[in-house]
């Protein structure tokens, strides 16, 4: 594979990742990064690391491990099968590290191809930050979730604090409306008493609205 070829991988990846919803940038980088840096046998490792079988064992190990704990004969051979095709995408994956370094050298740099690739996604406008802001904050606001939580699930998408507040800003008079819609939704009428007043505002704080707008929300200023 040349290094035009691996790059070429790179972009028809990233185009198929869009075609599906809308990404952020920082979001895509992370994305293709695990793709293009994780072995594919990793899925299959954490199956056989979350079925109780630990560490390097052989497929006669495990099935004789699995029939010593009781385990039926037939799923003991299918774990034996199991663990021998781990083995072979480890071996081919070994494999395909070393072909891969002899064939590019030091040239190959994956975060240097990923940025390329996002520069070329962005200048063709397949990749936009504000359309995705857009798609994104207007599909939690429709949820009804409140602008602290927004924030967070952008800063967990590469955004910075400032420019998630930023974003958000444009919002405030629809997160007023989605905290009344949040509210009627879950609760038919206003609190009457102290404990259903706590148990109202429990609920808008996970929603993501803030303390003193729901406040003001419930004592109807």
């Amino acid at each position: 594979m040349s290094n035009q070829a691996f790059l070429k991988d790179i972009y028809n990846t990233a185009i198929h990742l869009l075609s599906r919803r809308e990404y952020a940038v920082e979001e895509l980088r992370k994305k293709l990064r695990e793709k293009f840096s994780n072995p594919k046998s990793s899925n299959l490792k954490r199956k056989l690391t979350n079925g109780k079988i630990r560490g390097r064992k052989t497929a006669d190990e495990n099935i004789d491990s699995a029939f010593k704990q009781g385990t039926d004969i037939r799923h003991c051979e299918q774990l034996g099968e199991f663990t021998r095709h781990v083995v072979n995408q480890d071996e081919h994956r070994d494999r395909y590290k070393d072909e891969t370094r002899e064939e590019y050298g030091d040239e190959l740099d994956l975060d240097h191809a990923i940025t390329n690739i996002i520069s070329k996604l962005l200048e063709q406008g397949y990749l936009s930050n504000e359309r995705f802001l857009r798609s994104f904050i207007g599909s939690r606001c429709e949820r009804g979730y409140g602008p602290l939580r927004i924030a967070q699930d952008l800063r967990q998408k590469g955004f910075s604090a400032d420019e998630a507040e930023t974003a958000l800003s444009q919002y405030q008079n629809v997160f007023q409306d989605k905290l009344e819609f949040a509210f009627r939704k879950k609760f038919k009428q206003k609190p009457e008493d102290l404990k259903e007043k706590q148990r109202c505002i429990r609920f808008l704080l996970n929603r993501g609205f803030d303390y003193q707008t729901i406040l003001d929300f419930l004592n109807g200023e």
